[in-house]
């Protein structure tokens, strides 16, 4: 059954079908990254397997780069090319994507964004815009942006093509460990957010016995 994803400007509902359809016409673009499996009693888990899946390894250093990609991919983008507002790793994402498609970037970054993520961002060839002291401020520059110079506008989690971006997580992870039981995800800051997380779990075809375990981390994106 579709899952209905609720915090966004209007619920939708995202069945499994969606994110496989969207993981085939990202997959050439992004990285099947790689697991490790690690004695759970080096976690202070004693008698377990934990199996790591290292988005780390993806372009641009997380796994962000799977939902900018589906909305580069996806929607219709115009010659002003696309907008987004980051506390780092989305910036950097966005400007990956555009880069490898050979669209225009203007990236919005809060002046806390740390310096390895914007030096990233600018070595994608986007323009780096560096204003606020805070997300919200520097996405409210970018929305602004948008209405001024009609980029589209790639939101970190409020848009349907990230969330099935991020959500080809799960695929891979599905297929590299079929006997998986629990799923943990930390979610907040620069980590999948929940929305994300759900739709990692979703992304199971056996989704009913796999928990996501989500521990809020703060805001960001």
């Amino acid at each position: 059954m579709p899952q209905e994803i609720t915090g966004m400007q209007h619920a939708v509902a995202i069945d499994r079908e969606e994110i496989v359809q969207i993981y085939k016409l990202i997959r050439p673009h992004v990285r099947r990254t790689p697991v490790i499996e690690v004695d759970g009693a080096d976690f202070g888990l004693a008698g377990i397997s934990i199996v790591l899946k290292l988005e780390l390894l993806q372009y641009s250093g997380s796994f962000k780069a799977r939902g900018a990609m589906a909305n580069l991919l996806v929607r219709n983008v115009p010659p002003a090319g696309v907008v987004a507002a980051s506390g780092g790793n989305h910036g950097a994402a966005v400007a990956f994507a555009a880069h490898r498609l050979g669209k225009p970037a203007r990236i919005f970054v809060p002046k806390v964004a740390s310096a390895s993520k914007t030096e990233r961002i600018r070595g994608y060839g986007a323009e780096l815009v560096i204003t606020g002291d805070r997300y919200a401020e520097a996405l409210a520059a970018s929305q602004e942006w948008a209405a001024r110079s009609g980029a589209m506008e790639v939101h970190a989690y409020d848009q349907l093509e990230t969330l099935l971006g991020q959500g080809t997580v799960g695929l891979e992870l599905e297929e590299q460990d079929p006997g998986l039981d629990s799923l943990l995800v930390a979610v907040g800051g620069r980590r999948i957010n929940r929305r994300d997380c759900s739709l990692v779990c979703r992304a199971s075809e056996d989704h009913r016995r796999r928990a996501g375990g989500c521990a809020n981390a703060g805001n960001g994106a």
